[in-house]
Formats: structure tokens, sequence, C-alpha cells
């Protein structure tokens, strides 16, 4: 079984630099022009499913990345999204080195009411390992996710440092990462493939 997830387009607010964790932000044109490329990039791929983030900028990629798979099955699900922010949300991250660098590191500044990212990729493990479960092995799924619902699992596949993954490891917009599944193991095939981006 392969499992591709691939992250939402971008949005004003990734533009900006804004946590966007729960809130519901739209793709912008320069999203819809990466959705339209990975789209293309993966219409000869076969899938038998989709998944889905409920919210609206992971719904919108999916929905132009399944162009050319329209008889194949979409759901959608809370349990796909990002990282709830909570007092953080709507704030400005910046990348100079006398501000706050990472998410992780911001968050344990003061109580910001929401997930830590353990509990995100708890959630997020469950949902797959669920998934996976109720689909043949000879079967491959799409999940359009979140970066750092991407992120997380990725921890847990290679089985390494949580914080140091979320912190360091990049996941373009509309990007790929897939994941081979094949009898009860996983294994990681490609991290954030997005030469079709350019």
């Amino acid at each position: 079984m392969k499992i591709l997830f691939v992250r939402h387009a971008s949005t004003d607010w990734n533009q900006r630099r804004i946590l966007q964790g729960h809130q519901d932000i739209p793709i912008n044109k320069k999203g819809m022009e990466e959705a339209t490329k990975c789209s293309k990039f993966l219409k000869d791929f076969e899938f038998d499913a989709f998944y889905s983030s409920d919210l609206t900028r992971c719904v919108q990629t999916a929905d132009i990345i399944m162009e050319n798979h329209r008889s194949v099955p979409v759901t959608y699900s809370d349990s796909l999204r990002e990282a709830f922010g909570g007092l953080l949300e709507g704030k400005k991250l910046y990348h100079s080195s006398t501000e706050v660098k990472s998410l992780t590191s911001l968050k344990k500044l003061f109580d910001h009411k929401g997930e830590q990212i353990w509990e995100v990729q708890k959630r997020v493990v469950d949902k797959v390992n669920l998934l996976v479960n109720r689909t043949q092995e000879t079967q491959n799924i799409c999940i359009i996710a979140h970066g750092g619902v991407i992120r997380s699992f990725l921890a847990y596949v290679l089985q390494q440092n949580l914080e140091e993954v979320v912190n360091t490891t990049k996941i373009k917009n509309c990007s790929v990462t897939s994941f081979n599944y094949i009898e009860g193991a996983w294994s990681v095939e490609e991290i954030n493939r997005s030469e079709f981006l350019e």
C-alpha cells in the first residue's frame, strides 16, 4: 500500500507567516496554481480513496487535485486538521534570530491553550492507522493535510524525535510526501517532493 500526503496549497496567511492552526483560511491565487500543478503531477497515479482535513484550505486543494480522479471517493475529517494553536492562532511568526524561530519553542513561552505536538501526532497516527486497517494492501490512498500533520506522521514512521522533525523538516505547500505500508511495516519513500511546482 502506498499513502501520499499532500500539504494544502498556499494561503495569504502562509505568505504573511501567520499561524493558522484551526482558523479556516482559503487558498489564494498562488495556491490555486500550486494545486493545479500538483493535480497534473498526480493525474496518472491510481488512487482508491482520498482523505482530507475538513478545513477549507485542504478541501479546496483536494477538489483541484481530484480533477483527474472524480470517480474516487473523498472523505473529510477533523482528525487530519493542523495543530490547534489556541491563543497563538492569528499571530505572526518571525525568522529573526532575536525572535522565536519555531512553533514548538513559541508554545513554550506561555500557556497557549492549544494542542501539544505529541497530542497532534497521536490523533494523526490513530487516524492513519484506522484508514490503513480499512484499506486493502494493494490499494493506494491520498491524504490532503497540513504541514504539522505530515511532519508528525513522518516522525512516527522514522521513529525520530518529534520536536526535531517538526522544527527541521521542510514541507512545502502542495508538496508530496509518500509512505509505503507492507506487511505491517511503514517506510518512507519521498519527503517534500515539489519539483513539479517550479
